[in-house]
């Protein structure tokens, strides 16, 4: 790519569209969205810029419709567009939204978990493409991920590329959950809530099942990364250093008969530890760290707790208690 992709054009860009959608009646939904996925969409459109240079008119399929799908139109005029959501009936944007206000050449309506989608899919059939955007969907799904991945690479042209994001399961936030003995997952909705379902999380993935799934399905690993893109984690200096605890991944994959070459891969699989060492031998990781500051606050609200019990009369148990973490109290 000639030029960096513009910081300050999709600022531009991006405070044009927040404009426009303050007029509409989606403004109290979509606004507070923009806000929370402004990083992440920069992340995406800088990926589309630096993998799009040089074709000339490049087919380019969404899926997942919102109002960033208004942006690629803008920032890459000469991209001929097309998208896909959900059936309207599951919370799916309406299609004039995406035809009529962000320039699709065409929409399709998808439902993944019941549908199975290829380049004859639809009418006119949706053919392939040389970039296809499946961001925030995996997670979401209750269809066999090599399945789907099949599927999305079917779509690509012999150098097309998917780019696919979802939540990282091994994420720092999801670990202390775990160490805290909290069930990192979701929890299924009650009964007639009139809620959206489509947004629970079914399952959350890895970065080594992510490579595995995507060779098994025909498909070769060209970009493998984890994301700060939430939470602003990617400004954390200390979780820099450790991207592998960072909330979300990122991967693009190609057919296997490509002939890109791999960019780069992180992960803990057969595919070697994230592309260098970050600490010394023997020192400890940021995670690791964190871990022992959480146990280290919960350990000093059970002393407060049993402060408050010597203060009320109960000795014994204070006393119990402080055996327990091993000082020499004697019977």
């Amino acid at each position: 790519m000639s030029q960096p992709f513009s910081q300050q054009r999709y600022d531009e860009v991006w405070d044009e569209v927040a404009e426009m959608i303050q007029q509409t009646s989606d403004a109290p939904q979509q606004i507070p969205y923009m806000k929370d996925h402004k990083y992440r969409f920069f992340e995406l459109f800088e990926h589309m810029a630096m993998y799009l240079d040089g074709i000339e008119k490049p087919r380019v399929l969404e899926f997942g419709t919102s109002s960033y799908t208004i942006f690629i139109k803008k920032l890459f005029p000469n991209v001929e567009l097309f998208t896909a959501d959900r059936p309207i009936e599951f919370h799916g944007y309406p299609p004039e939204f995406a035809l009529e206000r962000a320039g699709s050449a065409g929409h399709y309506q998808v439902n993944h978990n019941t549908t199975s989608i290829g380049p004859d899919y639809g009418e006119p059939p949706i053919g392939q493409f040389d970039y296809v955007l499946f961001c925030e969907i995996f997670e979401h799904l209750v269809t066999h991920p090599v399945e789907l991945l099949e599927e999305l690479v079917s779509l690509l042209k012999p150098d097309g590329l998917l780019y696919l994001t979802t939540p990282n399961f091994f994420s720092l936030g999801n670990l202390l959950k775990m160490e805290r003995r909290e069930h990192p997952g979701q929890l299924y909705r009650r009964r007639g809530e009139d809620e959206q379902a489509a947004s629970m999380h079914v399952r959350e993935y890895t970065m080594g099942e992510l490579v595995q799934f995507s060779e098994d399905a025909g498909g070769k690993v060209i970009r493998a990364i984890y994301s700060g893109a939430f939470n602003n984690e990617h400004e954390d200096e200390k979780l820099r250093n450790t991207p592998e605890f960072y909330s979300n991944l990122v991967i693009l994959v190609a057919p296997k008969e490509t002939q890109r070459e791999p960019d780069t891969i992180m992960s803990y699989t057969r595919h070697g530890k994230v592309s260098e060492e970050y600490r010394q031998e023997g020192e400890k990781s940021v995670a690791e760290l964190l871990l022992e500051n959480e146990r280290l606050k919960f350990d000093n609200g059970l002393l407060k707790d049993e402060i408050e019990a010597f203060k009320n009369g109960r000795l014994m148990r204070t006393l119990n208690w402080l055996r327990s973490k091993g000082l020499p109290i004697p019977d």
